[in-house]
C-alpha cells in the first residue's frame, strides 16, 4: 500500500491515486501521510551479510526494502568480496 503510494511514477501510474477504498474513492492524503510516518517510525533495519535470509509471515508483519545508496556495480564487488571472505572461513 505504501510502495503503491510513494511510488511506481510512470505515464499509467498516479501514486496519489492508487490506494483507493473499495468504492473506488481516494483515501485522504493526511491518512496516508499519517500512515507512512508511523511505519518510518515503527520500522527495524538491519544490514544484510552474504549468505543470510529471512522467511516472513505477511498475515503477521509488514516488510520492505530500503532503495540501494550505492551503485550497482560497486555494490555488486562488495557482494563478490564478502563471498570471498566467507569461503575463507
Amino acid at each position: 500500500m505504501i510502495a503503491a503510494y510513494t511510488g511506481w511514477i510512470d505515464k499509467r501510474n498516479d501514486p496519489k491515486k492508487a490506494v483507493v477504498f473499495g468504492n473506488g474513492q481516494q483515501l485522504p492524503e493526511s491518512a496516508m501521510e499519517e500512515l507512512i510516518a508511523y511505519m518510518e517510525k515503527m520500522q527495524c533495519v538491519y544490514r544484510w551479510n552474504a549468505g543470510q535470509f529471512v522467511i516472513v509471515d505477511n498475515s503477521m508483519t509488514y516488510h520492505a526494502r530500503q532503495a540501494l545508496m550505492v551503485e550497482r556495480e560497486e555494490c555488486w564487488l562488495q557482494l563478490q568480496k564478502e563471498q570471498k571472505q566467507l569461503r575463507k572461513e
